[in-house]
């Protein structure tokens, strides 16, 4: 074949290959902010926060571009007490049609905040519930948290007795009972145990899921490390637990100081340093960790993020500190019965080979790892410690999987201190050429290779640059025409 042909094949190839899919954003991640007011403090949460609220019915005007319905982010609107304006509201909804929810009073059961009696809210809810009507809204009960102290009336009320009293306030004065789609809780608890536990039995009470709109740590003196290991549970178990609904972190920005909850860095007002938009450490944590998407399968022979666990126990995440990976974050410790499971995709039974991208120190012994599908064991092997947590190498083992969309563990056997950045699985047989491993090279391989180049998808370099220049390229599916024509 002349090499016109070949070029005119490989264009037709290229313009052919399909949108390869995505993980998907979590729907369920928000965070709460009012004082946004630079378009990068919001593009850089956006990637992985879907929603955001400012106890507000309208974003800042500084931001309302990123955050209006259309917007790379969602806005949701509060009515924060009852004395919020009724026909602004309206005006702003219709103004910026898209809106989806709306949220109810803040805290009605803290003096401090939008201290109501449940009988006061009641009389105020059916304007809500009008909004909510007229503009086709999911309506949110007000949110409520463990009080500090009386409130207007002298009582005080923990949040399950007042929703209870609300709900009957509002059926003597009007004979049923009050719309709520959703109730809504904040939560300052250090242990997310407490805190799912606070959160479930609410959502059992009331029927109904829960928007869990502020939560971090905030009990005693909470150190940096101990915020972010318990954001990292407390994530997990918000996406993966059925009956919550939407969650928000409190908040985005705040000082350096305890409880360590800012996502985002303030510029020095002098030096006017780091830049707008600047991610905390929590904050690329919160932003890049997993969405628990369990429709995405990884395919063999691309990049799979250590961080992209569909479920786990006991590992710990931090900022990625490997200066050869792209990974934005990493698993910072897998430590003995530590585990991580991931969704794959794998073409044909058969051996294969696991590469994991890993930096480590022996501590008690070297790494082990142990893969499972289907809680059994398909293979284990002790890796060679690289010597310290800032070393990092590559290191392989095998295991035999079953072909199809496939749920493995990685378990980490024994005692050591290790750090775990990404891995993928390859056929242990495969030819040169077979970009995505399932044993046969064909016209698969230049679609799976023409994603790579147009980024789209993470197959190994190792595997794509088949001419051995350095770089991935047009010319590399060239070479893997030629490989297809002349077999």
């Amino acid at each position: 074949m002349t090499m016109k042909k070949i070029l005119v094949y490989i264009l037709a190839l290229l313009i052919a290959v399909p949108a390869v899919a995505q993980i998907k954003k979590s729907y369920k991640r928000g965070v709460g902010e009012n004082a946004f007011n630079h378009a990068p403090e919001i593009e850089s949460l956006a990637p992985g926060v879907t929603w955001t609220y400012n106890w507000s019915p309208n974003p800042s005007r500084y931001v309302a571009s990123q955050l209006r319905p259309g917007g790379i982010m969602e806005f949701v609107p509060m009515c924060w007490n009852g004395g919020f304006d009724e026909q602004a509201l309206r005006d702003s909804l219709t103004k910026y049609p898209g809106t989806k929810y709306l949220l109810g009073f803040n805290e009605p059961n803290f003096k401090a905040q939008s201290n109501m009696t449940p009988t006061q809210a009641a009389e105020r809810w059916p304007a809500l519930e009008s909004i909510a009507s007229d503009y086709g809204l999911q309506l949110v009960a007000p949110a409520l948290n463990f009080p500090d102290g009386p409130i207007n009336d002298s009582v005080t009320y923990q949040p399950k007795e007042w929703l209870t009293q609300f709900i009957a306030a509002y059926k003597k004065l009007y004979g049923k009972e009050p719309r709520m789609d959703y109730v809504a809780l904040h939560s300052y608890m250090n242990s997310h145990t407490a805190m799912m536990n606070f959160v479930d039995d609410f959502a059992k009470t009331f029927g109904k899921k829960v928007w869990l709109t502020e939560f971090c740590s905030w009990e005693g003196t909470v150190d940096s490390i101990s915020q972010l290991n318990a954001m990292v549970q407390k994530v997990q178990d918000l996406e993966l637990d059925t009956m919550v609904y939407r969650y928000a972190w409190f908040k985005a920005k705040g000082s350096a100081e305890a409880p360590y909850y800012r996502l985002l860095i303030n510029p020095n007002l002098f030096t006017h340093l780091p830049a707008y938009g600047t991610l905390s450490q929590l904050g690329q944590v919160y932003v890049n960790m997993s969405s628990y998407d369990t429709t995405y399968y990884h395919q063999a022979g691309t990049e799979i993020a250590a961080k992209d666990w569909v479920n786990s126990k006991g590992p710990s995440l931090e900022v990625n500190t490997d200066s050869q990976s792209d990974q934005k974050i990493q698993i910072s410790s897998f430590d003995v019965n530590n585990w991580a499971e991931y969704l794959i995709d794998v073409p044909k039974a058969g051996t294969y080979n696991f590469d994991f991208r890993l930096a480590s120190e022996e501590f008690l012994y070297s790494p082990k790892f142990r893969i499972f599908v289907n809680d059994e064991q398909v293979g284990e092997q002790v890796l060679t410690a690289t010597g310290s947590t800032s070393t990092w190498k590559t290191q392989t083992m095998q295991a035999t999987l079953p072909a199809g969309k496939v749920r493995i563990r990685i378990v980490s056997g024994q005692s050591t201190n290790c750090k775990f950045n990404w891995f993928k699985f390859t056929s242990a047989d495969a030819p040169s050429g077979d970009i995505n491993a399932d044993g046969v090279v064909n016209v698969t391989d230049v679609t799976a290779l023409g994603n790579k180049i147009l980024g789209t998808a993470s197959y190994a370099d190792s595997i794509c640059d088949l001419n051995s220049d350095g770089i991935i390229n047009v010319s590399d599916v060239t070479t893997l025409v030629n490989l297809i024509l002349n077999k």
